[in-house]
């Protein structure tokens, strides 16, 4: 009788699954502990080609200035931005308001 353990049965699959375990483990350990923290700070500001610049941003320095209503906008657009401006923002569980496509 063949052993069921053998490397050509299942011995190859329970050391990769043997080895995944313990690589999960430790990275759920590293992710509890917040361990990435500690890894070095990188800068990706100097990749990111649609940075955020104070030209672009509201007066807040964190929002997009108010959006300006162009002459091609459909009407249920419009009715549906000054229906979205006018709520009270607990009607919903996710509003955003003054997005646009730029």
């Amino acid at each position: 009788m063949r052993n069921r353990y053998s490397w050509d049965f299942l011995g190859k699959y329970m050391v990769c699954m043997t080895v995944q375990g313990i690589v999960f483990f430790l990275f759920t350990i590293a992710v509890q502990l917040r361990l990435w923290r500690m890894l070095p700070k990188i800068n990706f500001s100097k990749l990111n080609p649609c940075k955020r610049t104070s030209k672009n941003l509201g007066e807040d320095g964190l929002t997009m200035p108010p959006h300006k209503h162009s002459e091609e906008e459909d009407v249920d657009v419009a009715r549906e931005r000054e229906r979205v401006m006018a709520s009270s923002g607990n009607d919903y569980v996710l509003t955003v308001k003054g997005l646009s496509k730029r």
